[in-house]
């Protein structure tokens, strides 16, 4: 029986992280990637459930799996293939998102 004098709340439940769908790949000293760090912030404005991640190469654990065509950076992949070496247009990383997020 409830009591009436106690708002009903819906219970909290833990809802797993998405794996990141993209993931930017940027490091220290590099001009390009505080780009793409303002790319990432202006998608997640606007997608705010995107599962995006940036990685900082300069403060990843040294044992962490890169994918094959990291070259330099900023690196986008998608599903861990590199999609593009260097900043995608504003448009066309949003289309990206908007296409897989809905």
């Amino acid at each position: 029986m409830t009591d009436p004098t106690r708002p009903w709340r819906e219970p909290e439940i833990d809802h797993p992280t998405p794996e990141p769908v993209l993931q930017v790949y940027v490091a220290g000293g590099c001009g390009s990637c505080r780009r793409a760090e303002e790319l990432v912030a202006q998608l997640l404005l606007r997608h705010p459930g995107a599962a995006v991640e940036v990685v900082d190469l300069s403060r990843s654990p040294a044992g962490r799996t890169l994918p094959a065509g990291l070259v330099g950076t900023p690196t986008y992949t998608v599903d861990g293939r590199v999609r593009w070496l260097g900043n995608p247009s504003p448009e066309e990383l949003l289309d990206l998102v908007e296409r897989r997020h809905g």
